[in-house]
């Protein structure tokens, strides 16, 4: 309720229709550098979700944030701010982040 600011139940986009989501040809076409960012208490995306996307993304680094779900409570900001930090000045300066 806090998160989401309502007591509805926020699994409607689980009943949408699935069929024509699958984006492998355009994420094997990505050419950008690419962060995932792996939550492994996440119940909604769990793992291996995360391990298959920086698959598909050829050269994504993948990055697991241990304790973690699908909300961000501000107990575990730092690590995955410190991957994006680190993510994009790498980026910015065209080197690889391994």
């Amino acid at each position: 309720m806090e998160h989401a600011g309502t007591v509805r139940s926020p699994v409607a986009h689980a009943l949408a229709d699935q069929s024509g989501l699958d984006r492998g040809a355009e994420l094997a076409g990505v050419r950008v550098p690419t962060l995932v960012v792996e939550a492994p208490e996440d119940p909604i995306n769990p793992p291996p979700h995360a391990a298959h996307l920086a698959a598909a993304i050829g050269g994504a680094r993948l990055v697991t944030v241990p304790g973690t779900g699908h909300a961000l409570p501000p107990v575990v900001h730092g690590p995955p701010a410190a991957a994006v930090t680190a993510h994009t000045a790498a980026a910015d300066a065209g080197t690889a982040v391994g």
